[in-house]
């Protein structure tokens, strides 16, 4: 970051940082939830079309209770929400990419760079030397 900033600004700065990271992070941890969620309607959709046949009795649980139910009638339900768990992570990978770019554009215009492990070891070895000369004194 630019030296001509006060360190209110470059707190603020970082801290706005941190927090589209953070909402980055969050945007994947959804896209993963839903990526599970419509694999588990997959096999369980795969499993009712190849080994069931529609008037063939099958339970769903809604909320705590258990429904009995045909297969006829439980498959669609599954294929339409299949579709939406589509749609919805779809949405999600757009608003991850968006994200990105959010985050990107703000790092750019801010020119912050991000240490690797070994250049952040080494600016936290020569804080704790400063600390220590300062015991000293």
């Amino acid at each position: 970051m630019t030296s001509d900033v006060s360190a209110e600004d470059q707190r603020k700065i970082v801290a706005e940082f941190q927090r589209l990271r953070e909402e980055q992070k969050e945007i994947a941890e959804e896209i993963t939830r839903v990526e599970e969620e419509k694999r588990e309607h997959k096999r369980v959709i795969e499993v009712l079309s190849e080994d069931c046949e529609e008037d063939q009795k099958c339970y769903q649980l809604i909320s705590d209770s258990m429904v009995e139910l045909t297969v006829g009638k439980v498959l669609p339900q599954l294929k339409d929400k299949f579709e939406k768990l589509s749609s919805v992570a779809e949405m999600l990978n757009k608003r991850l990419v968006d994200k990105g770019k959010e985050l990107n554009d703000h790092r750019v215009k801010h020119n912050i760079r991000i240490l690797s492990q070994k250049e952040s070891e080494e600016v936290r070895q020569k804080m704790v030397e400063a600390q220590m000369a300062q015991l000293k004194k």
